[in-house]
């Protein structure tokens, strides 16, 4: 096992921060939107999609490929647990009374 030092835990760190913060910036803007977790599943599914399609000129096709899935898949997660904030924030909301 490899482990890490100082400068790779603080990125990590970092990296996990900033995915928190995405997650809840996009949970709110969906909300915003009056977003249904239907859409935000379709939006995901599309930039999944979109994401698979894009190479990297300079790296070997071997890394290319590796560094698109990887990225499909970190973008996936991150979308997938705005989408499960977003449904949960609808199971919670207080039902509409009309006036």
């Amino acid at each position: 096992m490899m482990e890490a030092d100082k400068f790779q835990t603080a990125i990590i760190a970092e990296l996990a921060a900033l995915r928190y913060v995405v997650e809840q910036v996009g949970e709110i803007a969906y909300l915003a939107a009056a977003m249904r977790p239907e859409r935000a599943a379709f939006m995901r599914q599309t930039a999944r999609e979109r994401l698979a399609r894009d190479r990297f000129p300079g790296l070997e096709a071997v890394w290319s490929d590796h560094l698109g899935a990887e990225i499909v898949d970190g973008a996936s997660a991150i979308l997938t647990n705005i989408e499960t904030a977003l449904a949960e924030s609808y199971l919670r909301a207080p039902p509409p009374t009309s006036e």
